[in-house]
């Protein structure tokens, strides 16, 4: 319930098409006011997602703060979820507008050519997916021993922590099945602005499902714990987050209480 959700691959696609047309704008055969207007169209892209990421951040950061409280203000949470789908939808619709500006550029056949620079290796997320953990909890049983719970909070929490993996399954698959819908539409040359813009919608209905069944699982979290065994629980998770990064070699930013 710490880990730090990360950026939608939405932006990451639109970074990456930024990097692959810098490398492959002299393969493309492009004239020189094609290779101008693509220029202006990554960068404004580019300007206008770091905004948004920025502030999709910020409010992530704020709600693992709100979570990381045994006083949960549901209120809060709630805006805070609103705010992150909102964000969400912008990106999502921003990468839309790029590939809709990109086939205004380019000709099918080379469009084709950079499709094929920026095709994502196999396994890899679609458009709208998290990379985050889509497990559920990110702890489990064997986390809940050094809580000293008594018989039926340990029953509690066990069915918690199924639940927290069964719960958001549909919402997770429809997230999954979704991008891969788009990722198929943004592969044709004629992309079909309508179909890609409905797919967005209920990706994005997803992915607020998937933040609500979040939601749900904090609180009921809650009224099986006392509160020292919910901040013991979120420091060994906040340790045990902080080991994991460190391993990686990546930044880890603890929670700000």
């Amino acid at each position: 319930m710490y880990r730090t959700l990360k950026t939608s691959v939405a932006i990451m696609l639109i970074a990456f098409l930024a990097g692959a047309y810098a490398s492959a704008a002299p393969d493309l055969g492009l004239a020189p006011e094609q290779k101008a207007r693509m220029k202006d169209l990554m960068q404004s892209t580019r300007q206008q997602t770091q905004t948004l990421r920025q502030t999709l951040d910020d409010r992530r950061h704020q709600l693992m703060r709100v979570y990381g409280e045994y006083s949960l203000k549901t209120d809060k949470a709630r805006s805070l979820n609103r705010d992150i789908n909102d964000f969400q939808l912008r990106l999502l619709n921003a990468n839309l507008d790029s590939q809709l500006g990109i086939r205004g550029i380019l000709n099918r056949e080379q469009f084709t050519q950079f499709n094929e620079l920026v095709r994502r290796p196999r396994g890899r997320h679609g458009p709208g997916e998290m990379l985050e953990d889509e497990k559920g909890m990110p702890f489990g049983p064997k986390e809940f021993g050094p809580l000293s719970m008594s018989q039926p909070q340990k029953e509690n929490m066990k069915r918690l922590w199924r639940k927290s993996r069964e719960r958001p399954n549909a919402a997770i698959e429809a997230i999954k099945t979704k991008s891969a819908d788009l990722e198929t539409l943004y592969h044709n040359y004629d992309l079909d602005g309508a179909k890609a813009r409905a797919a967005i919608r209920d990706l994005n209905t997803a992915q607020k499902q998937l933040l609500d069944a979040r939601l749900r699982l904090q609180v009921e979290m809650r009224h099986s714990l006392t509160e020292d065994q919910f901040n013991r629980l979120r420091d060994a998770m906040e340790q045990r987050m902080k080991n994991w990064r460190m391993q990686r070699g990546e930044p880890h930013h603890g929670l700000e209480r």
